[in-house]
């Protein structure tokens, strides 16, 4: 059963809307991410817990890395704070004050600034990654890295220290890739993002994020005006589990092409 599209959707252009998003979907949220993918490790792959964190060196480098992450989420709930507390309806917000203005925390605004946001959390997470490149740490260190720079459009910054990375054929290798590909990918380097997608592809590991990574190979072929290879890569995309975010997706971007390639006839 195909999704119908609205006249707004019609309206839209796929390749745009998604570009100025940023290809983050599949590391949108840090914490769920690392979560599901250990996860993963552990049921799908058939790891123990201590395979990811096997050595001494692995150990104190995940010792670093929690502390920097602790420093980092203990800011961001500041901010998160803020930002919910400023988006409520006026009503629900005064009533709220009036019955928890003793206990409610009040978050703190961010200013805009990386350094002055996240300064001390940039720095405890670049250190980790300095510190043992090839450690599962330092992967977890640099996509966490990503992730705050992709908030301030620090893109190059993000770049900067996922090249930092060795990668090898686990999963947080493969998470290390598509960040790197997608990071590419919004500094307009679409070549270099393709090419780095079908490394991440040919690893085996890569299986269950193959959908996405196809998704977004479709729309950097798009943005190059190659319709023949996006058309080819939704279409392997949407292949996936039917009721999944990533086929609906690939699904409608299909629909959007065909509707151009009507509309220029």
């Amino acid at each position: 059963m195909t999704t119908k599209l609205t006249k707004n959707d019609l309206k839209k252009d796929a390749v745009t809307e998604e570009l100025q998003k940023g290809f983050v979907w599949t590391t949108r949220h840090m914490n769920g991410v690392i979560i599901f993918l250990v996860g993963f490790a552990l049921v799908g792959a058939g790891y123990s817990a201590y395979s990811y964190f096997d050595t001494k060196k692995e150990e104190e480098s995940q010792e670093l890395y929690y502390q920097a992450e602790k420093t980092y989420l203990n800011q961001k709930q500041k901010f998160d704070a803020y930002e919910a507390e400023a988006n409520k309806p006026p009503v629900a917000k005064k009533a709220k004050e009036e019955k928890e203005a003793a206990t409610e925390p009040k978050g703190e605004k961010p200013s805009g600034d990386l350094i002055k946001d996240y300064g001390k959390a940039i720095s405890e997470l670049e250190f980790v990654v300095s510190k043992d490149s090839s450690s599962n740490s330092a992967m977890m260190a640099a996509l966490t890295l990503s992730d705050i720079y992709s908030q301030y459009q620090m893109n190059d910054k993000a770049q900067a220290n996922l090249d930092k990375i060795k990668v090898g054929s686990n999963l947080l290798s493969i998470m290390i890739m598509d960040r790197k590909a997608s990071t590419k990918a919004n500094l307009g380097d679409c070549k270099s993002a393709l090419s780095i997608w079908d490394q991440a592809l040919a690893v085996k590991t890569a299986k269950f994020m193959a959908a996405d990574i196809k998704l977004k190979k479709g729309l950097c072929f798009e943005s190059m005006n190659d319709i023949s290879n996006a058309k080819v890569m939704y279409t392997q995309a949407k292949e996936g589990e039917a009721q999944s975010p990533t086929t609906k997706t690939a699904e409608k971007y299909l629909q959007l092409l065909a509707s151009k390639e009507t509309a220029t006839k």
